[in-house]
């Protein structure tokens, strides 16, 4: 087997012993040396040189057995350790042995005597703000996909964080990891509803970071409790009432005459171009003309959220929103200023048709009626977009493509789109005519 320089090695700390000697990880990258004792050993006369393994050709059964699951926990430190190079690239951290040899203890368990005390100390709580700390510094990245935690989430994940501190004070408690069970997850909900008024969304978001937390705190090695992994310990969650702005409404929105107000008027063309080509406020708001190919034609962005790469045709009023700035972008603007100025240009826009919302809060399903530019925020761009798009028989897995949704039941979720529209666009149907 040809081995490159950053391939990871396997090499025996004695080749020549009679007796069983460690074998050690060896790691070369950026000139600099990982020397890394697995904790496995193996006699010289079973091991591969060439291949690195045991070899797996012994006639005993249970010997054969062992020099292969040995091999597989081999395959796991080469992994991890090619996982956490990625890791440490994406996060721009400082990659030195150290590092390596810091993630692969916690992530194989092997402390010092002096950590390993330490880490018993450690409460759920003490740990959660840990999670949180080293989230933000780019320490811990986003389970399965490498990336760093948007800021938005990490403030989620510190308010569930105050709500449990809180809670453990309202209860006369002492939250910790053996303490998470279902009695304590119908009691935090029932605070969270009844004391805190939450609705059923934002309680599934407490549940979902305290799983995390919990998840994250046993693979370190912290607990062994894994309640919190059964069907009964769910997150509350309820499908939102969402708008999205027809045809007719972004056209209201496009000629409204904003020149008097410069804020305003690129304002409504950022949204515009939300509305037009599916991106969420965290992309289209940092477009740059780079991202515009095909002499104009098209749009090209790798997504903040996702990392996945999406191409999508440039909707004539987005060309003209281009041009407008000399084919350059809109400057950005935060996203709750945005919020609050776009229900403005709603307003001027005469989006005025009382619209129907509901959510369930403090356990009870609250439905009102509100007009409709109240409602309009930067995701009603991108949800605009994708319901436009089906109602004029764009295929849906195209849409999808830009969307990200990865089934056509989620996406159908997502869309708004009432039973008369979908009547309306099943007459057009030659099964119908």
């Amino acid at each position: 087997m040809k081995r490159t320089l950053n391939d990871v090695k396997f090499i025996l700390k004695d080749p020549s012993s009679e007796s069983a000697t460690l074998i050690y990880l060896i790691y070369r990258f950026n000139g600099l040396r990982l020397k890394y004792s697995t904790g496995e050993k193996a006699i010289p006369a079973n091991w591969n040189l060439s291949e690195q393994r045991f070899f797996i050709n012994q006639q005993d059964r249970v010997q054969r057995r062992n020099c292969k699951e040995a091999n597989m926990q081999l395959d796991r430190y080469q992994a991890k350790v090619l996982e956490l190079r990625r890791s440490f690239d994406l996060s721009g951290l400082e990659v030195t042995p150290e590092l390596f040899k810091s993630h692969l203890n916690k992530e194989f368990k092997k402390r010092t005597p002096l950590e390993k005390v330490v880490k018993r100390r450690e409460t759920l709580l003490e740990f959660a703000q840990r999670f949180i700390d080293e989230s933000k510094s780019g320490e811990r990245l986003v389970r399965r996909r490498n990336k760093r935690y948007m800021p938005v989430t990490l403030k989620t994940h510190q308010t569930t964080l105050t709500n449990l501190y809180e809670f453990q004070a309202f209860r006369n408690l002492q939250i910790d990891f053996d303490s998470i069970d279902l009695n304590f997850h119908q009691k935090f909900i029932k605070w969270l509803t009844n004391s805190k008024q939450y609705a059923s969304n934002s309680i599934g978001n407490q549940i979902k970071h305290l799983k995390a937390w919990m998840r994250a705190a046993g693979a370190e090695g912290l607990h062994d409790n894994r309640i919190f992994e059964s069907d009964e310990f769910n997150k509350p969650n309820e499908e939102s009432v969402a708008i999205y702005l027809r045809n007719i409404d972004l056209d209201k929105i496009f000629e409204l005459d904003l020149q008097k107000d410069k804020k305003l008027d690129r304002v409504r063309d950022l949204f515009l171009i939300g509305c037009y080509t599916g991106l969420r406020f965290s992309d289209f708001s940092q477009l740059r003309k780079e991202n515009i190919i095909h002499n104009g034609q098209l749009l090209k962005i790798i997504t903040s959220k996702t990392q996945s790469q999406v191409t999508i045709p440039i909707n004539p009023r987005v060309s003209k929103i281009f041009e407008k700035y000399a084919s350059a972008i809109p400057s950005p603007i935060s996203n709750q200023k945005m919020n609050e100025y776009i229900k403005e240009i709603g307003n001027r826009a005469g989006l005025n048709e009382m619209t129907e919302t509901a959510i369930t809060k403090g356990g009870r399903r609250v439905i009102s009626y509100v007009e409709k530019h109240k409602v309009i925020s930067t995701h009603t761009a991108r949800r605009s977009f994708a319901t436009n798009a089906y109602l004029a028989s764009v295929p849906t897995i195209d849409i999808m493509r830009i969307t990200g949704h990865k089934t056509e039941l989620a996406f159908m979720k997502y869309i708004k789109v009432s039973g008369e529209e979908t009547a309306m666009r099943m007459l057009a149907h030659d099964h119908f005519k």
